[in-house]
């Protein structure tokens, strides 16, 4: 018997230890259901219609640490409309709070030491106005004082033309380069030439001064780049122009040579009365000499062979027989076995251009031996980086169509 009391007392210490347990870890968890406690005394409560009852809420708000908000003291009971008059109260208490706050503010504060204040800040603020506006004035004033690009040519120019002795070289490299980046505007460059421009590069090179020779050569031909405006003030002020520029190609210091064919180049090609003028010269069999001779930089050649190019669409027959000359020829093949696509493709298009330029040359040309040996060379090399470049491809298609026009009417070439 005694056993059995044991056991009864035992169980129901066990008991009420694992509610208690229960209770705190629902308390630390932010349980959202009423407390046990609550529960009981709503259990115990007499039934009421007015008053509803408080539900667990749903697991998913589980985490929201308000459930308990939802609850009245007196067994976790609710009434209607609580939650309003909950929220109307704290609001009138926080308005009485900020109103008690600002009463305090003017009663323990100086009027005059507000006034001090306003005054100050007002102060401060028209000052920084006032310093801001002169920050504006001396931008544009400092924008207005900025010099045209009209002007910047008339300084590097005048520096140009001034003796060597006041000027450093550096200073005169300098002033050319700032020429050079300003002209490569149609606009521009009509001002340069309406400032003598043309006449300041031939005497920098008649000067003969390798180092600014070069680069004035270069600032003509970048003026005169599609520009028949300066082409034709160019011309006008410097007649023997093409003949200067001519003898330049064959000087012995390769950038001059180079810049002067670069721009004999730029002005025979848009200019018809440059070029009566450039043949009259011989300037044909000068280039000739240019691209057959080995011992000239290969960059002057390909100008070269560029430009004869170009001479023989523009002009056809009149050009034609020059280029067709065994010597010419010689050394267009020479340029082929070379392996510069480049280059390649620049003499393919010359052969191109006299065949059609004179129909009467096909058969000279398909005669050459050497020039059928230098094609097919080009060819097997191409064929072995075709499969890498585009670029050789449409190459290819060039050379398939001058074989088929000069060597072989049934010939065609499988890639």
């Amino acid at each position: 018997m005694a056993r059995r009391k044991w056991s009864s007392a035992s169980a129901c210490a066990c008991l009420v230890f694992t509610l208690v347990c229960f209770c705190w870890s629902q308390q630390l968890a932010g349980s959202t259901g009423p407390t046990l406690a609550a529960a009981w005394a709503a259990s115990r409560a007499p039934a009421d219609p007015s008053v509803q009852r408080a539900v667990v809420r749903d697991n998913n708000q589980t985490n929201s640490g308000t459930a308990g908000a939802d609850y009245y003291a007196e067994g976790g009971v609710r009434k209607a409309g609580s939650d309003e008059d909950e929220r109307a109260q704290a609001y009138r208490e926080e308005a009485e709070e900020l109103q008690s706050l600002l009463n305090w503010a003017i009663e323990n504060s100086d009027p005059e030491k507000l006034r001090e204040t306003a005054a100050e800040h007002k102060r401060k603020g028209e000052g920084w106005q006032s310093e801001r506006m002169q920050e504006i004035r001396e931008i544009m004033e400092s924008v207005s004082r900025q010099k045209s690009e009209a002007e910047i040519m008339e300084e590097a120019i005048a520096i140009l033309e001034a003796p060597e002795s006041n000027h450093s070289h550096e200073i005169k490299l300098r002033s050319i380069e700032v020429l050079e980046d300003i002209v490569g505007q149609v606009d521009n460059a009509n001002v340069f030439g309406d400032l003598g421009g043309a006449k300041l590069v031939f005497n920098l090179c008649d000067a003969y001064n390798e180092s600014l020779c070069a680069p004035a050569l270069q600032l003509l031909g970048v003026a005169a780049s599609n520009n028949a405006v300066f082409q034709e003030k160019a011309l006008l002020d410097v007649p023997n122009a093409v003949e200067l520029l001519l003898g330049y190609t064959q000087a012995d210091t390769a950038q001059v040579a180079v810049k002067a064919a670069f721009a004999a180049s730029v002005i025979l090609r848009n200019t018809v009365s440059a070029r009566g003028n450039f043949y009259e010269l011989g300037g044909l069999d000068v280039l000739v000499a240019i691209f057959s001779d080995e011992t000239r930089p290969l960059n002057l050649r390909k100008k070269a062979v560029a430009l004869a190019s170009d001479l023989a669409t523009l002009d056809g027959v009149s050009v034609a027989s020059t280029f067709a000359h065994p010597h010419a020829i010689a050394g267009i093949t020479t340029l082929l076995g070379y392996g510069d696509l480049d280059l390649s493709e620049k003499c393919l298009l010359l052969i191109r251009g006299l065949a059609q330029a004179d129909p009467s040359l096909k058969a000279d040309l398909a005669n050459d031996s050497g020039l059928k040996a230098a094609t097919d060379n080009l060819l097997q090399k191409m064929k072995q980086d075709v499969k890498v470049s585009p670029y050789l491809e449409e190459l290819v298609v060039l050379w398939e169509e001058l074989v088929h026009s000069l060597f072989s009417k049934n010939h065609k070439t499988e890639l």
